[in-house]
């Protein structure tokens, strides 16, 4: 049985840590690492703003097409 970041490989199965990360983009702004955090995990600024803005479209459209 193979441990965690050995391969039977030349190539990797999964990604490093190093390999990994959260990003965030917004228009005319430069683009960020979003801090991850073991036990919290990721959870940026504005997500609940985008997310309810992107229900209240779907909902929208979905309205629209009864």
């Amino acid at each position: 049985m193979r441990k965690l970041g050995e391969s039977t490989s030349e190539s990797a199965d999964w990604l490093n840590e190093e390999e990994v990360g959260a990003w965030s983009f917004h228009k005319d702004e430069p683009v960020t690492e979003l801090p991850f955090d073991l036990v919290e995990g990721i959870e940026p600024e504005d997500h609940l703003d985008i997310a309810e803005d992107l229900y209240n479209q779907s909902a929208g459209l979905q309205m629209g097409l009864r």
